[in-house]
């Protein structure tokens, strides 16, 4: 695979950035060995480790984290959302369940599963993508190791999630204040116009202002 200029001199600014952000980086939870959380800073550490390749991660802001999706075999097993169903499937193991319940189709029970990874979506138009991978070879899905990366899967989607919404909440509740301060700014034009024609006094005026100010 070949790179432009632009691509390789942003991918060694990135590597450069994460160096400086990983001194800075104070872990407060972590999943397995794949995601590390710095809380206090609002930060991810997302590590991806697949057997035989050098250790790689990319530190994030919360707010950069815009989608999560489970792949297993590269098909989209969640359809952008965790039901109650997938939660249940991971749990109890099936591998089955998880495809059944989420596509609608029949429960069909594999025997292997050869890649399972999250897709992370994140704002970062060099490098959109990230992901965790925590099946990278053909397993059995009968295995202690296959049903621990459905539990990590859904850890890591779960802890996501959370921060995904915590993200939408964060944008409404921006926009809803942004609102907010131009209703007041209107209200006070209205009472400023009502003073410049002297129907109010300006003794009125002031304490019109002082009360959509302090509300």
């Amino acid at each position: 695979m070949q790179f432009s200029t632009e691509r390789i001199k942003s991918i060694l600014y990135n590597d450069k950035k994460n160096e400086e952000e990983l001194e800075k980086f104070h872990v407060t939870k972590s999943i397995g060995s794949f995601l590390e959380f710095d809380e206090n800073q609002r930060k991810i550490k997302i590590i991806n480790s697949t057997q035989g390749q050098k250790i790689k991660f990319q530190i994030y802001n919360y707010e950069d984290i815009s989608n999560c999706e489970l792949l297993e075999d590269d098909v989209n097993v969640t359809k952008g959302g965790l039901g109650s169903a997938i939660v249940g499937g991971m749990i109890a193991g099936d591998v089955g369940a998880v495809v059944g319940s989420v596509t609608g189709s029949k429960k069909t029970k594999k025997a292997f599963v050869n890649t399972l990874r999250v897709r992370i979506t994140v704002n970062d138009l060099t490098a959109p993508t990230a992901y965790v991978q925590l099946i990278s070879r053909q397993t059995k899905t009968n295995t202690a190791f296959c049903q621990n990366a459905y539990r990590f899967a859904y850890d890591i989607l779960s802890v996501l999630s959370i921060i995904i919404n915590g993200n939408t909440q964060d944008t409404a509740q921006q926009q809803c204040g942004s609102s907010q301060i131009l209703d007041v700014s209107e209200e006070i034009r209205k009472f400023k116009q009502l003073l410049d024609e002297g129907i109010i006094s300006q003794e009125e005026f002031d304490t019109k202002k002082k009360q959509l100010l302090e509300s």
